[in-house]
């Protein structure tokens, strides 16, 4: 439902970024942050995926910070300030 769809965006808005527990792959879990050029529109994304048995929501979890980390480093090298 649309509202539904809308907290989930406003949610990854927030944090910065998404995380997919096995909706578009049964047994894959990934987490994923936008990469910004240098007019501020997203360019597009970097992501870490694996299988749900070795990547545990706690670690995505964990992945975040250094995943975040990465996507400022390329958006500043395409020239986002």
């Amino acid at each position: 439902d649309k509202a539904a769809l809308r907290a989930i965006l406003a949610g990854v808005r927030e944090r910065g970024y998404a995380i997919e527990d096995e909706e578009c792959e049964p047994g894959i879990r990934c987490i994923a942050a936008p990469v910004r050029g240098a007019d501020g529109a997203v360019a597009g994304a970097i992501g870490i995926a694996g299988p749900s048995q070795r990547l545990s929501l706690d670690a995505l979890a964990d992945l975040s910070k250094p995943l975040l980390e990465v996507a400022a480093a390329v958006s500043v090298r395409l020239g986002y300030r």
